[in-house]
C-alpha cells in the first residue's frame, strides 16, 4: 500500500510540476499564489498556522491574524508554482545585497555557516548561495518520506552530481563536519522544531531547537552569517547577506536566543512570508 501511495503522490507531483513549467515564471507564481489563497485557508494545516500566529501575535485582532494567514498561503502557493523555475529565478529575479561578504569568503577559502528560515522563497536563497562562484555550499534538508518525491525535488533544486547536501541525521552531521574541515560552507534553516534539541525562547514561548549550528561554529571557529529573503513583488526577490553575528558560542542556549532574536525580527517585519504551518512551539498547537 505504501508503494502505491508513493507512486500516486509522485504522479501528482509530476503533473503539478509540468503544469507550472510550461508557464513563464511570473505567471506560475501568480497562479500558484491564487490557488494557495483559495485552498490553503481551508486545509487542516491552516489550523496549526492560525494557532501559531496567535501565539506569536496575541495582541493582534482576529482579522489581522487572518490576513497574515491568507497572505502566507499566497506566498506558499507561489513557492510551489515557482519550483520548476528555481534556476531562472536565481539568475534573473533575485538581487543580492552585501554580495561582497560572499566574495570575501570565496577569495579567502573560508568555512562558514549560513543561517536562514522558511521565508519568501527559501529555495531561491539556497540555490543563489550554491551558485556563487568560489563557494562550496552544502545545504541541510529534511528528506520527504517518499523517495521518488525526494528525487524529483532534488532535481528541481538543481543539485548536480557530487554537490553536497546533508540529511538531518547522525550521518548528515558527520558529513557536515567533514565538509567544514575541507573549508566548505553550509546553509541551514533554523526555524523548525527539533525534538532532540533544547528548549529555547522563540516569540517568548519555549521551542525545541537544534544546537548543531552553534556546536559546529564553536568547533570550527567559523562565522554564522544570517541570510534573509524578501519577496519584493510577485516572483522578484531580494536576498540580504548580513554580517557575521557576534555570538557567545560558549553558551548554546544564549547563542540560540541571539539567533532567534534575529529571525523573530524578520518575521515581525514580514509575517506573511514565513511558513506558519510548522508545529514550532512546545505548547499545544492544536487549533482552537
Amino acid at each position: 500500500m505504501r508503494t502505491i501511495k508513493y507512486f500516486l503522490e509522485s504522479i501528482a507531483l509530476v503533473f503539478i510540476i509540468i503544469t507550472f513549467k510550461v508557464m513563464p515564471p511570473p505567471m506560475a507564481s501568480n497562479i500558484g499564489g491564487y490557488i494557495g489563497r483559495r485552498i490553503g485557508p481551508r486545509t487542516g494545516a491552516a489550523k496549526t498556522a492560525r494557532a501559531n500566529i496567535k501565539i506569536a501575535f496575541p495582541d493582534k485582532s482576529e482579522a489581522e491574524r487572518e490576513a497574515i494567514l491568507i497572505a502566507m498561503w499566497d506566498n506558499l502557493g507561489r513557492v510551489i508554482g515557482e519550483y520548476p523555475h528555481l534556476r531562472c529565478l536565481t539568475d534573473k529575479y533575485c538581487e543580492i545585497e552585501n554580495i561582497e561578504i560572499l566574495q570575501d569568503l570565496a577569495e579567502n577559502n573560508k568555512p562558514c555557516l549560513f543561517i536562514g528560515m522558511h521565508q519568501a522563497n527559501w529555495e531561491v536563497a539556497a540555490l543563489s548561495l550554491r551558485s556563487h562562484h568560489g563557494l562550496n555550499v552544502g545545504a541541510v534538508y529534511r528528506a520527504p518520506n517518499n523517495p521518488w518525491a525526494e528525487s524529483i525535488l532534488q532535481r528541481l533544486r538543481d543539485y548536480k552530481t557530487g554537490e553536497k547536501h546533508f540529511a538531518k541525521s547522525t550521518q548528515g552531521v558527520r558529513e557536515m563536519i567533514k565538509h567544514l574541515k575541507d573549508n566548505g560552507q553550509i546553509g541551514l534553516l533554523i526555524d523548525q522544531k527539533y525534538n532532540e534539541g533544547i528548549q529555547a525562547s522563540f516569540f517568548n514561548q519555549p521551542a525545541m531547537t537544534s544546537t548543531a549550528y552553534i556546536e559546529l561554529a564553536r568547533k570550527f571557529d567559523c562565522p554564522i552569517i544570517p541570510v534573509q529573503m524578501e519577496r519584493i513583488n510577485g516572483c522578484y526577490f531580494r536576498m540580504h547577506i548580513h554580517p557575521a553575528l557576534e555570538l557567545d558560542l560558549t553558551n548554546a542556549e544564549r547563542a540560540i536566543a541571539q539567533t532567534h532574536d534575529v529571525i523573530e525580527g524578520w518575521i515581525k517585519d514580514r509575517p506573511a512570508e514565513w511558513l506558519w504551518v510548522h508545529k514550532r512551539w512546545v505548547q499545544s498547537n492544536k487549533a482552537k
